[in-house]
């Protein structure tokens, strides 16, 4: 049985409120030391196998705004074809085709199927240090 994302993510996340009851549970119950510590190390587990779904999950229902027209493009037939079913004028479905125009309203995104979703990466930048400038003294 093939599931979609929205559906896969819906059944992660219907074992992870059963397994964090079930280690809530234990926890609870666990006087010794080295019980308590093995539930921490259990627990530390699933929750890095929950992000880790949760980051797969994320990534196979991420679309770029070009990709999601190329699709629906290919759906309708024409690019002019799918803006006319759509109510989209047809160049400005091209504009934001080809990146000309960018940030599309939430009706077309609605239209479109799609949701804004902003991320941000870290990017690691090197500075090198100024040289330094000797303090004068004031009178």
């Amino acid at each position: 049985m093939s599931m979609n994302p929205e559906q896969l993510l819906a059944e992660i996340l219907a074992y992870d409120d059963a397994i964090c009851r079930a280690l809530s549970y234990a926890k609870l119950d666990s006087t010794n030391d080295a019980d308590h510590q093995r539930w921490k190390a259990v627990q530390k587990t699933w929750d890095d196998l929950m992000n880790e779904a949760r980051c797969i999950v994320a990534k196979a229902t991420t679309v770029t705004l070009q990709q999601r027209i190329d699709e629906i493009a290919a759906l309708f037939g024409s690019l002019r074809e799918a803006a006319s079913i759509l109510g989209i004028d047809a160049g400005y479905l091209s504009r934001l085709r080809s990146g000309e125009k960018t940030d599309p309203g939430p009706d077309v995104l609605a239209k479109l199927g799609l949701q804004r979703h902003v991320t941000y990466t870290l990017v690691r930048r090197h500075y090198k240090a100024s040289a330094l400038i000797p303090r004068t003294r004031s009178a």
